[in-house]
């Protein structure tokens, strides 16, 4: 039997932060810890209303851009993904702002039908906006401070990767999008920016999948997964379905995925925060740093 939990109203820690954003001013926001799920934030309130918008424009600029290079690009087969089938992509070359050009994977169909992926790797790629708008939010954290914090390297800026996600609806339905683990390239902290409207994330541990967690992603919030939740769990977006019509391929919500990591130094870390008798439970174990935010 399934049992599934749903942690609409949070299981354990309520907590308030304040966090300095790009213009200097600060803003305080509801942190969301669960017990249950070693690892796991939710910030309802991470984005205001003028933050979404911002977000949103350029959003669906890029998409306009992403469709239309893509009618000409070659697919390939994908070696390298988080589901268990094959996937194709195509490799593209945006422009993003006059004299900058970005490279990204574009995936089509790619949890579902009617969900795209495009995947932007390395700094260098990552759209302005995202690195303008959204990443210097994200590591103004305590989350994502305390990687930096016992990086060898502290002074040298993290390694981004982006991962553009537009669910469109499908015959009056929005896309979900599989049970997964994200790809150890994704970094040891991945982090989930909702816009335009709501669903359902739920988790589930890699040797417990007979137990799910929900929880209920707004427009404007943010989850992170680190340490345990990050390596050792699977989590899934759940299709919506609708029963009024919406026109085919109109976009139904879009996720901006990034995950953040530190190559230097990196062994002594896992070695320091994750022992070696203690990674027979973890996916991945070579990579993750299991217990690195144990203390936050």
């Amino acid at each position: 039997m399934n049992h599934i939990f749903s942690l609409s109203k949070p299981l354990v820690n309520f907590s308030h932060l304040s966090i300095r954003a790009a213009n200097s001013s600060y803003r305080h926001f509801t942190r969301l810890a669960y017990k249950n799920i070693p690892g796991l934030i939710y910030i309802p309130d991470f984005l205001n209303e003028k933050s979404q918008q911002d977000l949103l424009k350029h959003s669906l600029i890029l998409q306009s851009k992403i469709a239309e290079i893509s009618t000409s690009a070659s697919a390939y087969k994908s070696k390298s993904h988080n589901l268990n089938k094959d996937r194709f992509y195509k490799l593209l070359n945006l422009q993003d702002l006059p004299g900058r050009k970005i490279n990204a994977q574009r995936f089509e169909d790619y949890g579902d039908t009617g969900h795209e992926l495009t995947y932007f790797m390395h700094n260098h790629n990552i759209p302005a906006f995202i690195q303008e708008l959204l990443i210097p939010r994200i590591e103004e954290l305590d989350v994502v401070k305390k990687l930096k914090l016992y990086t060898a390297a502290q002074l040298q800026p993290f390694d981004w990767r982006f991962t553009f996600n537009i669910y469109n609806y499908s015959h009056a339905r929005q896309p979900g999008f599989d049970w997964h683990t994200d790809i150890p390239a994704n970094g040891d902290i991945t982090s989930i920016t909702t816009l335009l409207s709501s669903t359902d994330f739920e988790l589930r541990k890699q040797s417990e999948p007979e137990i799910t967690y929900s929880v209920p992603l707004s427009p404007g919030s943010i989850v992170l997964l680190s340490e345990e939740v990050r390596w050792g769990w699977e989590h899934r977006v759940v299709p919506q379905a609708h029963d009024f019509t919406v026109p085919q391929n109109m976009i139904s919500r879009i996720s901006l995925v990034l995950g953040c990591k530190r190559d230097e130094g990196q062994a002594q870390i896992r070695e320091a925060f994750y022992p070696l008798n203690k990674r027979s439970s973890i996916s991945n174990p070579d990579l993750a740093i299991y217990r690195l935010f144990q203390s936050f």
